[in-house]
């Protein structure tokens, strides 16, 4: 007797609601009606190249890699607390920057923004803009030096132009010839 409540009960589903995915009635109204296109069957050719490929091909046509390898930067707390203590200041108007000769080669640099100048990306695309100008202008700094950036608030609306011409000063470097 344990079968008698489900004998009656029908397994085939009525002709409008076999290929629906939700009844009408619960259907997300901007979402398209009817079953999803089903996946393409094979493997799908990659449509970016990766870092290997693209290095060999910029290899081929001569260009610099412009990377900001590990050995340029500052890595650890006490390398910019040393800095802190015993580097010299220079100040312009959008940033604070800290310099000290290192006893070896090459220069390294340190970039510090805090919340005060933006949002992550905000403060992303200022350290951005600072490894740029460190990377062109990195073979001007004899002897070579530590040096830490801190971004002041309201260096998040400069262009690269304003930045160069600031950390150019900053570091009393020769202001390039336009």
């Amino acid at each position: 007797m344990k079968d008698e409540h489900e004998t009656h009960v029908s397994t085939e589903q009525s002709a409008s609601q076999a290929d629906a995915r939700l009844p009408s009635a619960d259907e997300h109204p901007r979402r398209p009606s009817g079953a999803e296109t089903a996946a393409g069957e094979g493997s799908q050719a990659p449509h970016r190249i990766d870092s290997a490929q693209a290095g060999e091909l910029n290899a081929a046509r001569g260009v610099r890699p412009q990377r900001f390898p590990p050995r340029y930067r500052l890595r650890k707390r006490r390398e910019y607390l040393a800095l802190q203590r015993d580097g010299r200041r220079a100040t312009v108007p959008h940033f604070i920057v800290i310099t000290r000769f290192s006893p070896q080669p090459p220069s390294r640099l340190g970039i510090t923004t805090s919340r005060k100048v933006g949002g992550a990306p905000t403060r992303n695309r200022i350290r951005r803009l600072v490894r740029e100008f460190f990377r062109r202008h990195r073979a001007e700094l004899m002897p070579p030096r530590d040096v830490l950036v801190i971004a002041r608030p309201g260096s998040a609306t400069l262009r690269y132009r304003h930045v160069d011409v600031e950390l150019t000063r900053a570091f009393g470097l020769t202001p390039a010839a336009e």
